[in-house]
């Protein structure tokens, strides 16, 4: 593993088998075969929208997402909270690392991390979270990981030129913002009681 930018050779270690079997294991229903990845997702999915929308935490993450100083006034503990999400997003990333090793039996480590990083941000805006912060959903974040997937494999299956898929990928963001911006201004004109 040292001195490369592959990780390789992990399936000769001890309890592979057990690995294989919760993150790398397939379902076969009629001639389609589903990936454990998927039960992953859905899990995830399920589970932070349960923490985020009947949860303390969930309270203090949109609070600390729509107006920090406020939230920090109120009594919203905002550093922790932070530092909370921080953690669960190297979790997530953990996961997600996971899942590719198990599957693959080995992955690279010198992928470009930018684009990637850029790529989640567009991710959760085609998703419906707010990018000022306050809004969203868990599971618009996955369905927008979704429509990201559809899209990206759909081009490279019809064989079309990948960077078809960056000029795709804009003209949804752009679709996405705009329709945040109209929801903004809807939410914001609604009287509070």
């Amino acid at each position: 593993m040292t001195g490369s930018g592959r990780v390789a050779g992990v399936d000769e270690s001890a309890g592979w088998d057990t690995a294989v079997a919760v993150f790398g294991s397939t379902l076969q229903v009629g001639d389609a075969r589903f990936r454990v990845s998927l039960l992953w997702w859905l899990g995830v999915t399920a589970l932070a929208t349960w923490a985020l929308w009947r949860t303390r935490f969930g309270n203090a993450v949109f609070a600390s997402g729509g107006a920090r100083t406020a939230a920090r006034q109120l009594g919203v503990p905002v550093q922790r909270t932070t530092l909370t999400l921080f953690c669960l997003t190297a979790s997530a990333g953990w996961l997600i690392g996971t899942l590719g090793l198990v599957r693959l039996g080995g992955v690279a480590v010198s992928s470009p991390v930018l684009s990637t990083a850029i790529d989640f941000i567009v991710v959760a805006v085609l998703g419906g979270c707010l990018l000022t912060g306050g809004y969203g959903s868990a599971i618009g974040a996955s369905v927008g990981a979704l429509l990201y997937a559809v899209s990206r494999e759909g081009i490279v299956l019809a064989g079309w030129n990948p960077l078809w898929f960056r000029a795709l990928l804009g003209v949804l963001l752009l679709v996405a913002l705009l329709a945040t911006g109209v929801v903004r201004r809807r939410l914001k004109a609604v009287p509070r009681s």
